[in-house]
């Protein structure tokens, strides 16, 4: 079971995206929290108010909503770059 609801193609407000990140990297269920914190960064800096949850891949960091290289703007550039 998924510790998130995201859904993929779905719009979210960063503002909700990075409240939910930061619940979970508050929790003490991950790995490396201040790298976690640090990738945070990446919603913070995109003009867009909506993103799209957008994995790579099925499983881990690759369909991790906590991997900005997930989500995308709303006309499909990556946050980050794979």
């Amino acid at each position: 079971m998924s510790w998130h609801s995201f859904q993929v193609g779905e719009n979210y407000s960063v503002e909700e995206i990075t409240q939910k990140l930061e619940e979970r990297i508050n929790s003490g269920k991950v790995q490396n929290p201040e790298e976690k914190r640090f990738n945070l960064q990446s919603f913070n800096r995109v003009d867009d108010n909506q993103l799209q949850f957008q994995p790579q891949r099925e499983q881990g960091w690759g369909a991790s909503p906590l991997n900005p290289k997930n989500w995308t703007t709303i006309s499909g550039v990556r946050l980050k770059k794979p």
